[in-house]
């Protein structure tokens, strides 16, 4: 099944060019489902899903984090998060240096997670997802928002018993519709 790129991943790339945040043309809902307010009293930056990745959802160093679920729901474009956040544990993760195509626009970078499950019963991965952050600069700068950006359901569950680890490797491409010539 294809993955879907959420109404956040528009906000966040209006953010991106804005450096605000404005309801009606860059709305947020994070991950409790709750529309994040205007914001324009700060300048505001919005991480790209082709950045740096982090372990640590939404942390203050303001890069994009992958999750791990067990729901199976249909990705939509209005998902704000998991179908069924899992319990595993995230052990390690990795991204790779960018690999360019100047010829036809486009980045691509692979992000590598291991991850284990640490429960006494078998956990099944059935989808995942990209979290970005919206972080506001300046002297007590922060991370002003979390959001999910891309959500996919796997063609194929994988099941983890107890104690069992798992790596997961994704790679994230990007092509410029405007690239300098």
């Amino acid at each position: 099944m294809a993955g879907v790129w959420t109404n956040n991943w528009r906000a966040f790339r209006n953010i991106m060019l804005m450096g605000c945040l404005h309801n009606g043309l860059s709305t947020i809902t994070n991950t409790d489902g709750v529309t994040v307010a205007d914001k324009y009293n700060d300048s505001l930056s919005a991480t790209s899903p082709i950045g740096m990745y982090t372990q640590d959802q939404g942390s203050g160093g303001s890069q994009c984090s992958i999750r791990l679920g067990t729901g199976n729901t249909a990705p939509a474009a209005t998902d704000y998060n998991l179908a069924q956040p899992s319990s595993l544990s995230y052990l390690t993760l990795a991204t790779s240096n960018p690999v360019f195509d100047d010829q036809n626009g486009s980045m691509s970078r692979d992000v590598t997670i291991s991850v284990q499950n640490q429960t006494g019963s078998e956990i099944t991965i059935r989808e995942w997802a990209i979290f970005g952050s919206v972080r506001t600069f300046g002297y007590y700068g922060g991370t002003y928002a979390t959001a999910m950006l891309y959500r996919e359901v796997l063609s194929t569950p994988v099941a983890l018993a107890p104690y069992q680890t798992a790596t997961v490797q994704v790679t994230v491409n990007l092509t410029l519709t405007d690239p300098v010539a």
